[in-house]
């Protein structure tokens, strides 16, 4: 799931892995934090892990093959 927040800071220049879209809701309204309560949640468990190794995984990446910045300056 990709958020509009992420769509407009891939359009203003950061790197975005995927599936870094992770979140909890809880009861319907103002609800408990996740860390705060007892119960785990699977879905939740399974997106924090993909954002952690997508997010790893990008910056391994990015540090073997940095982005030039010929062509994406705003001065170019």
């Amino acid at each position: 799931m990709t958020s509009l927040y992420n769509h407009v800071r891939r359009h203003i220049g950061f790197t975005i892995p995927p599936n870094v879209d992770t979140y909890w809701v809880g009861e319907a309204g103002p609800a408990p934090s996740y860390m705060d309560i007892d119960h785990k949640n699977a879905f939740t468990e399974k997106h924090v892990k993909w954002l952690a190794y997508n997010t790893m995984h990008m910056a391994n990446i990015l540090k073997a093959n940095l982005i030039a910045n010929i062509g994406n300056l705003l001065n170019d």
